[in-house]
This record gives C-alpha cells, sequence and structure tokens, in this order.
C-alpha cells in the first residue's frame, strides 16, 4: 500500500463508516442540531484508530 492510504482512511472515516450521515438522519429525526458534529467525530475517531493500528510503532529488527 501506498504512504497516501492512511490520509484515505481518515478522510473517509466520517462518511464512509456513515456515523455522519447517521448523526445527520438523528438530527432530522429527533429535530436536535448536536448529533451531526458528535457522528463526525465518531467516524474520524474510528478511522484514526484504523490508521495506528495499521501503520502504528514497530520495534526495530535486531542487526539493523
Amino acid at each position: 500500500m501506498s504512504d497516501l492510504s492512511s490520509f484515505v482512511w481518515i478522510g473517509s472515516g466520517p462518511t464512509s463508516e456513515g456515523y455522519g450521515g447517521i448523526g445527520w438522519l438523528l438530527d432530522r429525526h429527533l429535530g436536535t442540531s448536536f448529533l451531526l458534529p458528535v457522528g463526525i467525530l465518531v467516524g474520524l475517531t474510528l478511522a484514526l484508530y484504523l490508521v495506528f493500528k495499521r501503520y502504528g510503532y514497530r520495534e526495530p529488527h535486531e542487526g539493523s
């Protein structure tokens, strides 16, 4: 995978995971205005978690 794939995960997290959309739908249904930003932040947090899980810290090999 290329190095840019981590940016794709971060950028697509709030939308492709659907949390922004779920927040928007709940806002419309409940008549509130705070669930869309909460949904976007949850999606972004999960996307960052996936990036760190995939590309996180790795200990160097012996002899390097």
